[in-house]
Formats: structure tokens, C-alpha cells, sequence
């Protein structure tokens, strides 16, 4: 599945680094291991901010990427931009599946409604409809985070 994304063979290091390469530091931060949240809340949770940073990747400068952070997936040619941004247009689906596999739907629903305004219909690139938009976003996860709870 991978290497449909990525440059090479599925599970070779540049297919997993690619993968989790755009937002590592969430999944690291996130891992159930490291803190005592439970696993459907580090999965959701995980799977979210893997799409806000691919968002983030993707609607930046290349160039500015590869000068700045050269160990990015896409500086660092382990992903094309145009597949990466195939990737992002996939992932809203991939995490509506999974909330609902994992009964948080109403929550996932929100965050993906609010991403998709901020990012693709560009809410995000004034003042106002960033921060409300961010406010929202963050209101989401705590009404995830609070069902999952109990």
C-alpha cells in the first residue's frame, strides 16, 4: 500500500519514513505507550494530526521545505507533491472509517468538516476564519477525547 505513495518497495525504511515522516512527532507523542491515554484515543487522535501536518506539507513551498527541513518526506524525494496531495484528499475518508470503527464518529466528523474548511476551501488564509476554525478544531477534540474517556 505504501509504495503506491512512496518511492519503493512497501516496508523498506524510505516507505516507512515516508509514511511517518509527515507527522512522526504526533505519533511518537500520541503512542499509548508513552502516556496512559487509551489506544482508540491515541489512534484517532494520531490518524487527525497525520492529516493536519500532510495538509501542512503540501500547502507550503516546496522550496521554503527543502531549505528549512530537508528530512521531510517531500525535500527529501520520498514522496512526489502530487501524490502527497492525492494522500491528503484520501485521508478525510480513511478517518471518518476509522471513527466510526472506533465510536467516535460525531467528533471525527467535526474535525475533518473543520479541516476541509481551513485548508481546501481556504477559510484559513484570513485572521478570523483561522482562528475560529482552530477554536473549533480544538473543541472537537475534546468532545472526542471526552467520549472516548467515558
Amino acid at each position: 500500500m505504501l509504495s503506491l505513495w512512496c518511492t519503493g518497495p512497501p516496508l523498506q525504511s524510505n516507505s516507512v519514513s515516508c509514511f511517518f515522516g509527515f507527522g512522526w512527532s504526533f505519533w511518537n507523542l500520541l503512542s499509548p505507550t508513552r502516556h496512559t491515554v487509551s489506544s482508540r484515543l491515541s489512534c484517532t487522535l494520531s490518524s487527525n494530526n497525520y492529516s493536519c501536518s500532510l495538509s501542512s506539507f503540501t500547502g507550503s513551498s516546496p522550496e521554503e521545505d527543502a531549505e528549512n527541513k530537508p528530512y521531510r518526506p517531500i525535500p527529501s524525494k520520498l514522496i512526489t507533491l502530487e501524490n502527497a496531495k492525492i494522500l491528503r484528499k484520501l485521508m478525510p475518508i480513511f478517518n471518518l472509517g476509522l471513527a466510526l470503527y472506533l465510536n467516535v464518529f460525531p467528533a471525527a466528523l467535526g474535525i475533518t468538516a473543520f479541516t476541509i474548511l481551513h485548508n481546501e476551501v481556504g477559510t484559513g488564509n484570513h485572521w478570523f476564519g483561522k482562528q475560529s476554525c482552530t477554536a473549533a478544531l480544538y473543541a472537537f477534540f475534546e468532545i472526542g477525547a471526552t467520549a472516548v474517556a467515558g
